[in-house]
């Protein structure tokens, strides 16, 4: 089907171009730009086939004498026919009940939840802020076929943080890739990918500004010079949230074959979870 449509346009092309020489060269370009298209198209299909992960998450309280710890578990089990690379898992936490007033309304999406309050309390508190717990400089988490790659993340907050805020909702975002241009291997040679070195080193630098480093291309789509990504394709970007034109040039191959996933949980700073 694809060949009939393809050949109907070309002829179309030629109408339009006129029976000269310059038909001619409209018909192998459009040939060539129509099977460049077309096997871009099986490039994304292959490799998000290749991609696949469950997962679950799970929290713990720990209450102390002025302090409680709070003890963030996820577990990610590889379903990929290869080995599945783990490049971030970023978890954000907001509260459901503020100073005993919880909330008014039904709220259909994490993003919409209020924030924290502004203050000492917050601003020195690690669990107000964006992290990555799958963060390891000079390093990114692996899972072989049939694995499970376990995660934890820990935050220790003020029994008065707990009071002020004693219901939370936790979003943990997860994503997966496939290893095939970061991976490392010592069997049966040595031998580096060769986008792992940029990759981590890329990694380690955004963990810095710390946000969420991956996006989507708008509607406009990404289009420099001979690069073009359409509408929803994967890209990376800057804390701006403006496209990081470079680095998604870079890692175009690595991107086509990421997914992600969200967790919301809710967590009860009001229970400890019982030791056994």
């Amino acid at each position: 089907m694809m060949l009939v449509l393809m050949n109907i346009d070309v002829i179309e092309a030629i109408k339009i171009a006129g029976p000269t020489i310059t038909s001619i060269i409209v018909a192998i370009i459009f040939i060539f730009y129509q099977k460049k298209q077309l096997a871009a198209e099986i490039t994304r299909n292959n490799a998000l086939a290749d991609v696949c992960f469950l997962y679950e998450a799970s929290h713990k309280v720990f209450k102390q004498e002025n302090k409680t710890i709070i003890e963030l578990e996820v577990k990610i089990s590889n379903k990929s026919s290869r080995k599945l690379g783990i490049l971030a898992i970023f978890v954000k936490y907001k509260p459901a009940i503020i100073n005993k007033k919880e909330l008014s309304h039904s709220y259909l999406d994490f993003n919409s939840l209020p924030t924290f309050e502004s203050g000492d309390l917050e601003d020195n508190c690690s669990l107000t802020k964006l992290k990555n717990i799958a963060f390891v400089p000079n390093f990114f988490w692996q899972t072989s076929v049939d694995g499970i790659s376990i995660r934890k993340g820990f935050d220790i907050v003020d029994n008065q943080f707990c009071e002020k805020y004693p219901l939370l909702i936790t979003q943990i975002i997860i994503f997966g890739s496939s290893v095939k241009l970061i991976d490392k291997t010592h069997i049966p040679k040595y031998h580096v990918a060769p986008l792992r070195t940029d990759w981590v080193n890329y990694v380690a630098e955004t963990n810095k500004e710390n946000y969420i480093f991956f996006g989507r291309a708008k509607a406009e789509g990404v289009h420099y010079m001979d690069f073009h990504l359409n509408e929803q394709e994967r890209v990376l970007i800057k804390k701006d949230e403006s496209i990081d034109l470079p680095n998604t040039m870079k890692f175009n191959e690595l991107l086509q074959s990421v997914i992600n996933s969200n967790i919301e949980k809710v967590v009860d700073l009001r229970t400890e979870t019982e030791l056994r």
